[in-house]
């Protein structure tokens, strides 16, 4: 669920349901942002994210280090994700200060303005207060109001996290334990907790609107720097290289490489052994993004593409996309044993005792950002045992034929032109199609901007038309193109066949 015409119903679903419970909470009228997410630990993290960026907006492209020395506060009850996310997004857990509470487990707000005024003096600029509806252990509500009056008077941003206590709002009868809770500027809320929805069902409120944050972890857009690319989209090397260099003669410290297994728009393939020679050369990570192209693993057939994959630090493989699991499932592979955990564990005393009776080494949850977890392997590990691994080898095999049967239907044919020269690497077809107005035209700005326009018209059409659908877009100085991706083994050259036609009786008058 990423665009509306991929579920149109889930979405208007979603922007109800979220609208309704804003009002749950007493915003005016719903008004509000929000966003269902993997759990209450990412909605909690999304609520630092959405204070950072709403106080310090420039962090996003710049990095942590052009923000002060923030801290966070919450209490000493606190669900762990709050110190995750404070190590996580670039805080520093130890920044991450713990309020003391009272015998029920609830925050003493006279503890708070201390220890503000108190980091205040040391230099820090608090940030937020996150106050608990329902704590794990205690079950405590801490008092909003108060805590509020307090965020108020030295503007901090107050986030409310309702995973657990959340559904009270629903009572009449209970409600006032989170009085105040309208005055918050963001709210957890997990309906697969005491409203028994379904695992897993959290969501992130806000006042404000949230916007993507492409520096979340606090390194700063403008510090993820772009390597150029040949004519089909694959890195070249020796631009990394000379990046890398001129990077650290200017005083920066690189740290990962992230080398593309399948690109989301050219299906392209970087040259993962020149680039892990560089990582080599130069001590970076080595991650590997095969999201899309991974599932060329398990044919013998394709999977030279991925040549040098085995030398990655971190590899990232969606069973989701090539291989037709249902969404989500998307692993992250790591070569070191143990660095998951030693990243991400915050050792919550309420789920991972070290003295349990089995090897507690089976206790995963740690090593993730989030805590609760779909359970996404059954999915995957029912699929595999159903059709072997030669089941999927036919399946890549057979998408990637039929992506040669397209390509070669029309590479030469009237009317269309190809988007780039050369075999697709993966399933990914990317071309053009010219109405009978524009084949006559000579190349021009004219043409180009009549082309723009054909892609979106043709596909209105379809989906006007309930035929087919097929996706579009600009890329760099490139007008709209079709980007015809196939995942799917049902599909025929009978499909492709009326794909082809279908664009030709749809744009032909255009």
């Amino acid at each position: 669920m990423f665009t509306y015409e991929i579920a149109p119903v889930f979405v208007l679903m979603e922007q109800l349901t979220l609208k309704k419970m804003r009002e749950m909470v007493g915003w005016p009228n719903g008004e509000g942002d929000g966003i269902f997410s993997p759990g209450g630990a990412i909605s909690n993290m999304y609520s630092v994210m959405i204070a950072r960026y709403k106080f310090f907006p420039e962090v996003k492209a710049k990095g942590m280090s052009a923000a002060p020395r923030l801290v966070l506060f919450t209490s000493e009850h606190s669900h762990y994700s709050i110190k995750k996310a404070g190590a996580a997004l670039g805080f520093g857990s130890e920044n991450v200060i713990l309020l003391s509470t009272d015998e029920r487990g609830r925050v003493i707000p006279a503890d708070l303005e201390a220890k503000i005024i108190d980091a205040k003096q040391k230099g820090f600029v608090p940030l937020l207060v996150n106050a608990t509806g329902g704590s794990t252990v205690y079950g405590a509500f801490d008092p909003i109001n108060e805590i509020a009056d307090i965020c108020e008077k030295y503007n901090l941003w107050l986030h409310v996290d309702g995973a657990w206590g959340g559904g009270l709002l629903m009572s009449r009868k209970h409600r006032h334990k989170l009085n105040g809770i309208e005055r918050a500027n963001s709210v957890t809320w997990n309906p697969h907790k005491m409203m028994g929805v379904p695992l897993q069902c959290s969501a992130i409120l806000s006042h404000y609107s949230i916007k993507k944050a492409g520096a979340a972890l606090g390194f700063g857009s403008e510090n993820v720097i772009l390597l150029s690319t040949d004519e089909r989209g694959r890195v070249i090397p020796a631009d990394l290289e000379a990046k890398i260099i001129d990077a650290k003669q200017k005083g920066f410290v690189p740290l990962l490489v992230n080398a593309t297994g399948g690109s989301t728009v050219y299906g392209a393939f970087d040259p993962i052994n020149e680039i892990a020679d560089i990582c080599e050369k130069y001590n970076l990570w080595l991650h590997v993004d095969g999201a899309w192209g991974g599932g060329l693993l398990m044919s013998r057939k394709h999977r030279h593409k991925l040549n040098g994959i085995e030398r990655a630090n971190s590899v990232t493989w969606n069973p989701h996309k090539m291989m037709g699991v249902p969404l989500q499932c998307s692993a992250i592979l790591v070569r070191e044993k143990g660095i998951l955990a030693g990243c991400n564990s915050m050792c919550a005393g309420y789920l991972f005792q070290p003295d349990k009776q089995y090897d507690v080494t089976y206790d995963t949850g740690d090593m993730a950002i989030q805590c609760g977890r779909h359970v996404d392997i059954f999915k995957f590990w029912l699929m595999w045992k159903a059709k072997g691994t030669i089941g999927f080898e036919q399946h890549i095999d057979k998408c990637l034929d039929l992506s040669q049967y397209l390509y070669n239907k029309i590479k030469n044919r009237e009317g269309y032109q190809m988007v780039f020269d050369g075999v697709p690497q993966h399933t990914n077809v990317c071309f053009w199609y010219l109405p009978l107005s524009l084949r006559g035209m000579p190349e021009g700005k004219e043409r180009w901007e009549k082309l723009h326009r054909v892609a979106p018209k043709i596909k209105a059409l379809m989906m006007e038309s309930g035929t087919t659908m097929v996706g579009y877009q600009p890329q760099g100085q490139k007008v709209n193109f079709f980007r015809m991706v196939i995942s799917n083994p049902a599909a025929t050259q009978s499909d492709i066949d009326f794909l082809i036609n279908e664009i030709e009786r749809l744009g032909h008058d255009l």
